[in-house]
């Protein structure tokens, strides 16, 4: 797990022991080495979580991006070029871009700050 921000230790204790019940394996908790701070929108007065996802995605593997996006709540796209695309063989990773497609982009943003771009 990688904590991105400033939180007590207490509050990545109790999620990360959370996270070690529910899928019983050990969790290493690492500190974050973006600058979040390049993703803050003051109009909107919240973190672009589209911009951050995808500085994740620029430094992390297809699956991590995927498993991101299930734990936002997405389910799995019929685009395949969609990171959310259920990936059955290893050739189906090779048709797919490291993002999400403009519908799982739109409900990404609705599912985190409640409306729809």
């Amino acid at each position: 797990m990688v904590s991105c921000g400033h939180f007590e230790k207490n509050v990545i204790d109790k999620i990360s022991s959370d996270l070690v019940y529910f899928f019983g394996f050990p969790l290493d908790v690492k500190e974050c080495s973006l600058d979040l701070s390049s993703f803050y929108n003051p109009t909107r007065r919240q973190y672009d979580a589209n911009l951050i996802l995808q500085a994740i995605a620029d430094v992390s593997s297809p699956d991590a991006l995927k498993t991101m996006g299930h734990a936002f709540g997405l389910i799995h796209c019929n685009n395949p070029r969609c990171i959310m695309r259920s990936s059955t063989y290893a050739e189906d990773l090779d048709q797919k871009d490291l993002e999400f497609c403009y519908k799982c982009k739109r409900e990404l943003d609705e599912k985190i700050n409640g409306y729809r771009i």
